[in-house]
């Protein structure tokens, strides 16, 4: 996930903070962490102990595709199924207004 290989979400958050290829964004948010590579290719948002869905890791990787940008997401998430699903979704909207905005611009 993000170039990471982790036991847990736990696991992925500590490789995030020590990773040479994905670096810490400042975003300025109380409930979430960002990690991103070079291009912005591969997003790596973690929540911070606040969260009711900590402790998660959720990995957006955007490439093209078809002549279309895509958006793929994968998640680790040891918290309640609850609060797992509802971040999933939260995140799985973000990506949808994120898909149609790249959409929108390419025209």
């Amino acid at each position: 996930m993000c170039g990471l290989f982790g036991r847990d979400a736990i696991d992925f958050i500590e490789k995030a903070k020590t990773s040479p290829t994905l670096k810490w964004m400042q975003i300025g948010s109380d409930r979430f962490d960002l990690f991103q590579d070079a291009t912005a290719t591969y997003s790596l948002l973690v929540t911070k102990p606040s969260e009711p869905a900590y402790p998660a890791a959720s990995c957006r990787h955007v490439f093209e595709e078809n002549g279309g940008i895509q958006i793929g997401r994968q998640m680790k998430c040891n918290a309640d199924r609850k609060a797992c699903d509802a971040l999933f979704f939260e995140l799985q909207a973000l990506d949808t207004a994120a898909a149609q905005e790249i959409r929108k611009l390419a025209k």
